[in-house]
């Protein structure tokens, strides 16, 4: 609608109070900014108020592709994310004793390249700084129907502790 201010950034301020407990609870930011036409950004951060530190945190920036040749554009993301304590059912994510926790420290890349205006092809991967190690890998290709209603696609997946997967994938 013309006239109307287009919002540029979000802010979401959240803190409370323990009481059984009788301390401060989490302080929560989370937020994004659309840095331009065809750069965005999104965030969370998470600090723990009574032992002063940041106990989670994530950060993602997210460009338009331009139009090119067959390219008829796409996105290409780049994301950080930490996480100073593991929770309890992720103890065993690396090999070793369930004793030891790592923070995790990781990045990832994600790519959609958009071939014509129904053909889409994808690729995500996910890297453990702190293990040094691959986490994930994930690319695809799909069609979306001309009446955008439905999509097929196919995809080939690895983590890091399972084999190569293969996907059919059907939306509606």
């Amino acid at each position: 609608v013309e006239g109307v201010p287009k919002l540029l950034a979000d802010v979401t301020f959240e803190a409370g109070y323990d009481f059984p407990q009788s301390r401060g609870a989490l302080i929560n930011f989370d937020g994004g900014a659309r840095l331009s036409r065809w750069v965005q950004t999104r965030f969370d951060l998470s600090i723990d108020p009574d032992r002063a530190h940041i106990e989670q945190g994530r950060l993602g920036i997210t460009t338009a592709l331009p139009r090119w040749r067959l390219l008829h554009g796409g996105s290409l993301g780049f994301g950080y994310r930490y996480r100073r304590d593991v929770p309890l059912f992720f103890s065993g994510r690396t090999e070793g004793s369930y004793d030891v926790q790592q923070p995790i420290n990781q990045f990832d890349i994600n790519t959609q390249l958009l071939l014509g205006p129904r053909w889409a092809i994808t690729y995500s991967m996910s890297f453990s700084i702190e293990g040094e190690e691959l986490l994930r890998n994930a690319g695809g290709i799909s069609y979306t129907s001309k009446c955008a209603c439905w999509r097929i696609g196919v995809g080939v997946r690895q983590d890091r502790d399972r084999d190569v997967q293969f996907d059919f994938l059907v939306s509606l």
